[in-house]
This record gives structure tokens, sequence and C-alpha cells, in this order.
């Protein structure tokens, strides 16, 4: 749904609802806790919702977490800590996965299959 908000005689346009865009036809999600604090607007700018200013943004999240950093240093340290569990989580997952496919269970030989039969009367 779009949203009009007046910024410093500016309108801009909210174009997401949420955490998602939509983005050919496919739905998109952030999955940068930047964005809990900004709204992406028309182009390649966001909207901070802390400060009411426009920001680029140029498909990345850098300038947002600067303006973060230095204008809502409270907000950023709790950014920041969202997404060192983000990335411990997602760390996690992956040596999940690795030592999963390490202990795989191989294909037996055939001399360990025939070792094994049993007779039949």
């Amino acid at each position: 749904m779009a949203e009009a908000v007046n910024a410093d005689t500016e309108t801009v346009v909210v174009l997401r609802e949420g955490s998602e865009e939509e983005e050919n036809g496919r739905k998109r999600k952030y999955r940068s806790p930047i964005w809990n604090y900004f709204d992406k607007v028309e182009g390649n700018f966001a909207f901070c919702i802390l400060c009411k200013v426009k920001y680029q943004h140029s498909n990345n999240t850098s300038n947002l977490s600067k303006h973060l950093q230095t204008k809502h240093s409270s907000e950023w340290a709790l950014c920041e800590e969202e997404r060192k569990v983000a990335e411990s989580e997602k760390q996690k997952r992956k040596s999940l996965v690795n030592e999963r496919a390490n202990h795989s269970v191989s294909q037996p030989t055939l001399e360990t299959v025939l070792e094994r039969r049993t007779e039949y009367p």
C-alpha cells in the first residue's frame, strides 16, 4: 500500500509496507535490520522514520547505517546487535549443513553387502 508523507515541504511516496517489496513480480524481503528504521521511497532513496529525512541508499544500506550511527546511535547499537545475532545464527546453520554433509552415509561396497547377507533355506 502506497502512503504519502510530507517531509520538509517535499512529498515522499512510500513504496513498501512492512519488510517486503514487489520486484519483477516477486516479493523481496529486506534482510537488514536497518530497514526497521527506514522506508524505501521512489528511486534509490530511503526515508528515516526517526528524523523524517530522505537519504540515498543506492541499493545497499551503507549510507543508511552511517546515518543511524551518527544521528541515532542507540538505535544503531540495537541494529548492530540484531545483525550480529543474525550472522551468528547463519554461521551455525552453515556449519550444521557442512557437518551433516561430512557425516553422510556412503553407499556400502558389494563385498560388505555380501558379508551381511543371510542365506535362506
